[in-house]
């Protein structure tokens, strides 16, 4: 996608259906990255069979405490108490 002659719009979970077409053609798990930026929306790719993983890369670097904000966004809990020394 950084190509010059590439013109793909960016927006939410925007590689998504390319992900989701090779999982279905293909018949193997599928990984898709792109405007991901809330755990509901990660979520939703996988429940809804458009990918098998979620990368994320923006989202880690705006905010390194993502994981944990996902795991209480989608009712998963605190972390480990390990990871929890983490936060500030």
């Amino acid at each position: 996608g950084i190509a010059p002659p590439q013109s793909r719009p960016a927006g939410v979970a925007f590689n998504a259906e390319a992900s989701a077409r090779v999982r279905s053609l293909a018949g193997v798990p599928t990984a898709t990255v792109g405007g991901v930026t809330e755990a509901v929306q990660a979520e939703a790719l996988i429940v809804e069979g458009r990918a098998d993983l979620v990368f994320l890369g923006r989202a880690l670097l705006a905010d390194p405490f993502w994981p944990l904000r996902a795991r209480r966004a989608l009712g998963a809990g605190e972390a480990p108490p390990q990871y929890l020394r983490a936060t500030f």
